[in-house]
C-alpha cells in the first residue's frame, strides 16, 4: 500500500457520510410535509407575519415539528407558514380544504381537513 493509498483510503468513508448528509437535507419540505392540493387567496393579507398576494397556492401541514404548521407554497417556494389551530374530526375523513371570506371580519379562514384532524389558520386582509 502506498502512500497516495492511505490518504485515500481515510477520505472514502468522509466523502460518504457528506453524501448521506446531502440526501438528507436536499429532501424538498414537501416530501416531508402532507400536500392538500391548491387553493386560491381571494385578497392580500399577512400569514404568520408575512406578506400573502391574491393568487393560487399549494397548501402543505408541516407536522414534524412539535405543533402543526400550515404552509403556502408558490413555484416550489416557502411564502408563509402560522402554527394551525388544530380540532379532532370524527373518524378519518377525505382530505378537503376550504378558504372563506369570513362576512363582516377582516380575515380569511382556510380550513383544511387530513385525516382524523381538522387544520384552521386564519389570514388577516390588508387594506
Amino acid at each position: 500500500m502506498t502512500n497516495s493509498d492511505s490518504v485515500l483510503a481515510g477520505r472514502v468513508p468522509r466523502i460518504r457520510w457528506i453524501r448521506i448528509l446531502f440526501l438528507l437535507f436536499a429532501i424538498p419540505s414537501s416530501i416531508i410535509a402532507a400536500e392538500l392540493g391548491n387553493i386560491t387567496i381571494p385578497a392580500d393579507g399577512v400569514l404568520g407575519g408575512r406578506a400573502v398576494q391574491t393568487g393560487v397556492y399549494a397548501l402543505n401541514i408541516d407536522e414534524t415539528s412539535e405543533r402543526p404548521y400550515l404552509q403556502l407554497i408558490k413555484n416550489g417556494k416557502l411564502i408563509a407558514t402560522d402554527l394551525a389551530i388544530v380540532l379532532p374530526a370524527k373518524g378519518a375523513g377525505k382530505t378537503s380544504v376550504q378558504v372563506t371570506k369570513v362576512a363582516g371580519k377582516e380575515f380569511v379562514r382556510i380550513r383544511a381537513r387530513h385525516g382524523d384532524k381538522w387544520f384552521f389558520a386564519y389570514l388577516e386582509k390588508t387594506p
